[in-house]
């Protein structure tokens, strides 16, 4: 076996303890947040003010320990955290508390004997029982009301999803709503014209706010092509072109080779050009038209071959601008394009008379969404505070209150204060009687064990609320034995309550996502059996006279 000078190799259950402190480090902190009385974490930065917030992925980024092992741990968390926080934009902190639960219990089943395969098998088969309970359990979030509901249990605070509502009321409820930064010190919703693309960064290096990992230009050129950028000259000419005009860009390429990606990268890092590329939807035909809707949006015009240009032969004037542009991971928003009015109207015209020849569901579709993205306009939530920690954090629980609300459009809602999840674990506790009864042997003793692992699992997130809250939880969870899946306990009236009614609701897919997520990773991690890394351990290396020299 080849190693790297300085690696080290761990096996079996030794080092999977030591990783596990990690994982348990960063649970214990981030689960004392949960619920509506939960606790926040004040995160102190080397450069400007504390970070002072609740949300459970920024907390465990910031997680660092300084033994080699448990930092493996931390970084496990940290990518179930970021996996949901990706997907759905909340539920980071139910993802890791569940991740917590079940390496916990994992563990300690391993060291009774028990097979990781078996246990890994369980788990998978009832989280394939659990997600489809889940989905036949949620409704649709098909009104207003329901959006405030959403967005207030995920922000912790009524105003706040009262702002979304308002929003989504604005702008419809598959509108765009970014969050921006208010001068003034109160919060409030304007809605400018905006056009949302399903692309993100090509790689986080363009990073301007590392926390969120978010990147925010202002007076931007958008520069769109479908052809190759293969040099660095040709990278400069377009850069020169927003020093000249003190511009942002955003590019919006497929093929930018490495020196020309790099010489964009290096203009953002030496401040020279705040900049950000992005790849094309689609391919082909499809692509250029996609291109030549945000070329509309934006005044500009897209470089092609087909269309008779070349970067040679292109100028300024090529480029689009947009007054604000919002890039992240997996989305990019262009807000008050300086497209004419005259030029989108026609385009929308064009599109809806393609629209109405295709018969194709697909095609009309892939229409009816253009002209959605043309039409609609983009609600800003402008987040004020008195101080910028204020603003800050309120900034974060706007976004968590956003995206919960655009999930839950999505996917449908769920009973909320961990209570779905609750429920459909006692539905489990059938099923796993049923394993039982199948009779007493190996095979079916790892398959319940790990159905357990998921049942306590699914019964934890509730619990944690409960304690952060200072209720007497074991109380509580007798009482709900005898009531309907859809009522729950109320911790802020302190009664029990309809929690649909009561608005304490959850999206669908973010309880699901937070569930696929963890049980993914903490199967992976029973299942591992030796470690590679640097400076792992300070004990002796192992013998590797045994293994494969290749």
């Amino acid at each position: 076996m080849r190693l790297t000078i300085g690696s080290s190799l761990g096996f079996s259950g030794t080092v999977r303890s030591e990783i596990a402190k990690g994982v348990y480090a960063v649970a214990d902190l981030v689960q004392t947040t949960m619920g509506p009385l939960g606790k926040n974490v004040i995160i102190e930065r080397r450069y400007g003010y504390p970070l002072i917030t609740k949300d459970g992925v920024t907390v465990a980024r910031h997680i660092v320990l300084l033994d080699p092992a448990p930092s493996v741990g931390v970084k496990l968390c940290q990518e179930v955290a970021q996996k949901t926080n990706d997907l759905v934009g909340d539920g980071t902190t139910t993802s890791i508390v569940l991740f917590a639960s079940m390496v916990r219990q994992g563990m300690k089943l391993l060291e009774a004997g028990y097979n990781s395969q078996q246990l890994k098998k369980g788990m998978e088969l009832a989280l394939q029982s659990a997600c489809d309970k889940l989905e036949k359990m949620s409704i649709p979030a098909d009104s207003i009301e329901k959006i405030l509901s959403v967005s207030t249990v995920s922000s912790k605070d009524m105003k706040i999803g009262k702002l979304i509502a308002e929003a989504m009321e604005r702008v419809g409820i598959n509108g765009i709503i970014t969050v921006g930064s208010s001068q003034q010190k109160r919060s409030f919703v304007e809605v400018s014209s905006g056009l949302e693309i399903e692309k993100g960064y090509t790689t986080p290096n363009f990073i301007t706010k590392g926390d969120r990992m978010v990147i925010e230009l202002e007076e931007a050129f958008v520069f769109m092509t479908d052809c190759p950028i293969t040099t660095v000259n040709e990278m400069d000419k377009i850069l020169n072109w927003c020093v000249a005009n003190k511009r942002s860009l955003l590019l919006i390429a497929n093929d930018i080779r490495r020196d020309a990606l790099g010489a964009l990268v290096w203009a953002k890092k030496s401040g020279r050009v705040n900049g950000v590329a992005i790849e094309a939807i689609g391919s082909g035909q499809q692509r250029l038209d996609f291109l030549e809707d945000i070329a509309v949006y934006t005044g500009g015009s897209v470089v092609s071959t087909l269309l008779g240009s070349s970067l040679d032969s292109c100028k300024v004037s090529t480029c689009g601008k947009a007054d604000r542009i919002v890039v992240t991971g997996g989305k990019t928003v262009i807000s008050n394009g300086q497209g004419k009015t005259e030029e989108i109207e026609k385009r929308i015209r064009q599109l809806r008379a393609l629209l109405e020849m295709s018969s194709s569901k697909k095609e009309q579709d892939v229409f009816k969404n253009r002209i959605a993205n043309l039409s609609d306009g983009i609600a800003v939530i402008q987040v004020g505070g008195i101080t910028d920690i204020e603003m800050q954090e309120l900034k974060y629980r706007v976004e968590d209150g956003v995206h919960a609300a655009q999930t839950a459009v999505r996917s449908g809602i769920l009973p909320g204060g961990g209570k779905a999840a609750w429920w459909v674990a006692q539905n489990l506790k059938d099923e796993l009687e049923s394993i039982k009864l199948a009779g007493k042997n190996e095979l079916n003793d790892g398959l319940a064990k790990g159905y357990e692992i998921v049942i306590k699992a699914m019964e934890e997130p509730m619990i944690q609320m409960l304690k952060n809250a200072g209720k007497d939880y074991v109380q509580i969870i007798k009482s709900l034995n005898s009531v309907q899946s859809w009522v729950g306990f109320d911790i802020v009236t302190n009664q029990m309550t309809d929690m649909l009614r009561g608005g304490i609701v959850d999206p669908s897919l973010t309880i699901i996502s937070s569930l696929r997520n963890s049980i993914s990773s903490a199967s992976m991690l029973l299942t591992c059996e030796a470690v590679v890394g640097e400076g792992l351990f300070t004990k002796s290396q192992p013998e590797l006279k045994d293994l494969t020299t290749y």
